[in-house]
């Protein structure tokens, strides 16, 4: 009633207490970092759903944009936009039901780096977690968890606590990880965690080891030596 939250319960993902610690008041913290630069959209069109399109640099938030009612076509030219001016390495699109389309015009365009993103599919480690999705927010909880992550004073964060904070997860029979269906949270009274889905596509880490690898040549393979000799005959 006082808009205060619980730190936490034994199903929260992720204690608020992480998250009031990510949440930085002071902007000049977040302008000069480096490192990984990447975009996510979580798509919606019309409804209570919002889509959401951010941009990291680092473990840095650099800024997040809310539209509401927007139609694919107008999203789709947002996020070419976004690759324009800000150079993301890659860019994740939720691709299930409508996103799917806003994935297909950002290729038509040829924008680079679009990464299809279906939270519903097996999880890279199918061992530890039901799915993707449960995955990819396992990963943002350990990024509170160490503070890898930096979410600066914008507006369009507004509410993003408050979701990250009402998540749950639970572990299956088989000793999954599964978190909480958003058909469950609407049944308590909890909206769809539009923000915090964008969230957990910008900060995934799949990636970015693979830009911390020094640039060198791979040796010449048997077939190329070859071709290097036969030019000029």
């Amino acid at each position: 009633m006082l808009g205060q939250f619980p730190t936490a319960d034994d199903e929260s993902l992720i204690p608020l207490r992480w998250i009031e610690a990510a949440f930085t008041h002071d902007s000049r913290l977040t302008t000069h970092d480096s490192g990984i630069r990447r975009a996510a959209a979580d798509i919606a069109r019309f409804g209570n759903d919002s889509t959401v399109i951010g941009m990291r640099v680092g473990r840095t938030l650099k800024n997040m944009e809310v539209m509401h009612g927007a139609d694919l076509m107008k999203v789709a030219g947002r996020i070419r936009r976004l690759a324009y001016e800000e150079h993301p390495e890659s860019i994740a699109v939720d691709a299930i039901g409508l996103g799917a389309g806003v994935v297909d015009r950002l290729r038509e365009m040829e924008v680079e780096g679009v990464e299809s993103v279906n939270v519903g599919l097996p999880a890279h480690d199918t061992e530890r977690f039901l799915n993707r999705r449960a995955e990819l927010y396992w990963g943002l909880r350990e990024r509170f968890r160490v503070g890898d992550i930096t979410i600066p004073p914008i507006p369009e964060t507004e509410g993003l606590a408050e979701e990250l904070a009402a998540i749950k997860y639970r572990i299956t029979s088989r000793g999954q990880i599964q978190l909480e269906s958003k058909d469950e949270m609407k049944k308590r009274g909890r909206g769809s965690p539009d923000r915090a889905d964008m969230l957990a596509m910008l900060f995934d880490s799949t990636g970015d080891w693979a830009a911390t690898l020094p640039q060198t040549n791979p040796a010449p393979s048997a077939a190329q030596k070859l071709r290097a000799e036969m030019t000029g005959w």
